[in-house]
């Protein structure tokens, strides 16, 4: 009789209500803060509802929130070896964690559940399974604001619905079949924080590197077969600069909006995740992917994009792009000079106007480019092979070419080797304005234009040596070219000339034709 009336009781919303409102207050007594549980739900065999979870901090600040949670288990399962948690729900959940020293405000619970005396349980010999089945996550949001590093997070889930397959922690495997996440968000915003800087000599603050598995030593195999994101963004801000700009990157402010897309065949094994990915997104000065697409690889040494399928509002990239890194989150803090790339492009082409948001420079460019070829390097120094570019049916190069200096272009070093250049005066006006300042010699007298040589330089201070054909005449150069930004241009070396229109180069009606051998200065 005792026994059925415990159980009734147990039964009862009231009397699960006031024996977790006695733990909640023995935790907080414990933990010296305040932890409540307003409502709780147990079903004896199968269910667990709670509501209103509220943890606070030393400083009386909410450490956790959790509007509604609900777990389910296997029926009966007291009396089950294998526990099968069939579902979990969060919904309107936060957690607020910051720091302005060393010492984050939740460090006193992780002192509390992890004392002297805990130990690290072997769950394999007790035989349970927790084989967990689905979870449901709705407006969930996470705040991080470390004062002591300078840089603070915001992670918000509007939704997130997964389906495991298997998830067995004992022999670390899980296999997810479908994941479904919405509105995700990822805020970022870095600062000068309080932590010292570090004042260890150089040997002392060397890095050593780890032996084995870096990101994952534990060997988890995880896999999904399908992921959905819709809707996500991710912002980062740095704080000291200036107010963001329309029309071109900004990597100060940036915001990555209308993220959406799939992850298929998603696996996790050692320190390799791969999977086949086709995003689509917006940036905040108005640049579009309409859509990206490839066999995506990423490790601790790489990030690997094969078969890549890039498609804006005017270009359309292909085939193949790698960044490598020593240290991925400290080279991509400094991308242009420590992060070494590798493109594989093939049937290509390129908007000028995409070029632009990039590199602003090029905005009075106007001009598609169709390009092939092979490029490795660091940006700021960076080389290209068996290179083929065509831009309307006037110009068209192909050969190698190495920069050194980007982004800057006027500081940038250029070794172009071409086995073929055809142009116009026109075409290569746009592409170098300083040229429409030349009037003496008269560019424009050249007309088409047929070179096939080196040019090394900068942009307005180069030789160029080779083969040059116009349509006054050709010329064999060896010639230094100085475009200062004021005055005439400079110009010496060597030119040889067969049947060259001299008059019309230099502007005098009196010259006609000749044939030349010699200096020029």
């Amino acid at each position: 009789m005792l026994i059925l009336v415990l159980w009734i009781l147990i039964q009862t919303t009231f009397f699960q209500t006031f024996i977790i409102h006695r733990v909640a207050h023995k935790l907080s007594k414990e933990l010296n803060t305040t932890v409540s549980i307003k409502k709780i739900n147990l079903e004896l065999f199968d269910r667990m509802d709670m509501e209103n979870l509220l943890v606070l901090d030393h400083q009386k600040d909410t450490l956790l929130f959790a509007g509604s949670a609900k777990v389910s288990i296997t029926d009966w399962f007291f009396f089950k070896k294998n526990i099968s948690l069939n579902y979990i729900g969060l919904s309107d959940a936060f957690i607020n964690l910051h720091r302005s020293d060393s010492t984050w405000n939740y460090q006193f619970m992780v002192d509390y559940f992890s004392g002297p005396g805990n130990k690290k349980t072997d769950t394999t010999s007790s035989g349970i399974n927790l084989d967990l089945k689905v979870v449901n996550l709705k407006n969930i949001r996470i705040w991080q604001k470390d004062g002591w590093r300078g840089e603070d997070m915001l992670v918000s889930i509007g939704r997130l619905n997964i389906h495991a397959d298997q998830f067995d922690l004992n022999r670390n495997v899980i296999k997810l079949s479908e994941i479904q996440l919405e509105k995700p968000s990822f805020t970022l915003y870095d600062y000068e924080g309080n932590r010292p800087g570090d004042t260890s000599s150089s040997s002392a603050s060397i890095v050593q590197e780890t032996e084995g598995l870096q990101w994952n030593p534990d060997q988890w195999q995880l896999s999904a077969k399908y992921l959905k994101i819709s809707d996500g963004i991710v912002a980062v801000e740095k704080a000291g600069h200036s107010a963001p700009v329309m029309n071109e990157f900004d990597e100060n402010h940036i915001i990555i909006s209308s993220i959406n897309g799939t992850f298929k065949n998603i696996k996790l094994k050692d320190d390799t995740l791969q999977s086949f990915v086709s995003l689509s997104a917006r940036d905040r000065g108005g640049f579009v992917i309409k859509k990206l697409s490839a066999d995506f690889k990423f490790t601790p040494a790489m990030m690997e994009f094969k078969d890549l399928d890039i498609l804006t509002k005017k270009s359309h990239l292909q085939n193949y792009y790698a960044m490598h890194y020593q240290h991925f989150n400290d080279d991509m803090q400094d991308f242009i000079h420590n992060v070494t790339v590798d493109g594989h492009f093939k049937n290509s082409k390129l908007s000028s106007d995409d070029l632009a948001y990039f590199a602003p420079d090029t905005r009075s460019w106007e001009t598609d480019f169709y390009l092939s070829g092979r490029a490795h390097g660091k940006i700021d120094n960076l080389t290209a092979h068996d290179m083929v570019i065509k831009a309307g049916e006037n110009n068209y190069l192909s050969g190698d070419i190495s920069l050194r200096g980007l982004p800057d272009i006027d500081k940038t070093f250029i070794d172009l080797r071409t086995n073929e250049l055809r142009s116009n005066y026109v075409e290569l006006a746009k592409l170098i304005p300083d040229l429409k300042g030349i009037t003496n010699p008269n560019l424009k007298a050249f007309g088409n234009i047929y070179f096939a040589g080196s040019f090394t330089g900068y942009v307005n201070d180069f030789v160029t040596f080779g083969t040059l054909k116009t349509d006054i005449g050709m010329l064999q150069t060896d010639v230094h070219l100085r475009i200062p930004a004021k005055g005439r241009a400079v110009y010496n070396g060597k030119v040889s000339t067969t049947n060259f229109q001299l008059g019309k180069f230099i502007g005098n009606n009196d010259i006609g034709n000749i044939v030349f051998d010699g200096k020029v200065n």
